[in-house]
């Protein structure tokens, strides 16, 4: 077969698949809002790695995509701990959709007060639950149980009452 003709039947092959057009799934067309709330809140994490100097316990992450901000592409909340020698600590990040830049973040217990151990949505909050300790508790162990609940305003993340 000549080049030109061996070109053309490629050419015309190739064209043949182009008068259909793909149509994106769901999830394909929310994949870039949704990886850049989850980029930047693992860029907030190696930041704080990288100031700290504290371990992130990346095995204690309990980790949602939820549609918290009303629009429908699915908001990134995270839970995770951080160690600092004998005090660890725990902390929500929490990145929106609708402002992917801002990454909100708070300490919400450390050993020795309160740890966290589910989290989960409910009315446009985050609710935690887990143990806290009791002034008898071992730092190992505490026995008795916690709810907090956490909200969104203003662009900050605090705890509710």
């Amino acid at each position: 077969m000549k080049p030109v003709c061996a070109c053309l039947l490629l050419l015309i092959s190739g064209w043949s698949g182009c008068d259909r057009k793909e149509q994106l799934t769901p999830s394909e067309k929310m994949a870039d809002p949704r990886e850049v709330c989850v980029a930047n809140i693992e860029r907030k994490i190696q930041e704080i790695v990288h100031t700290t100097k504290d371990w992130e316990l990346a095995e204690s992450r309990i980790y949602l995509q939820t549609y918290f901000d009303g629009d429908d592409i699915p908001d990134a909340i995270l839970l995770t701990g951080f160690d600092h020698g004998n005090f660890d600590r725990q902390e929500i990040f929490v990145c929106l959709s609708s402002s992917p830049r801002n990454v909100m973040h708070l300490e919400i217990g450390h050993r020795g007060e309160r740890i966290a151990q589910q989290m989960k949505i409910e009315n446009r909050k985050i609710v935690v639950t887990g143990k806290l300790y009791g002034p008898k508790d071992a730092t190992c162990c505490p026995s008795h149980l916690f709810t907090a609940t956490f909200a969104v305003a203003d662009g900050k993340l605090a705890e509710v009452k």
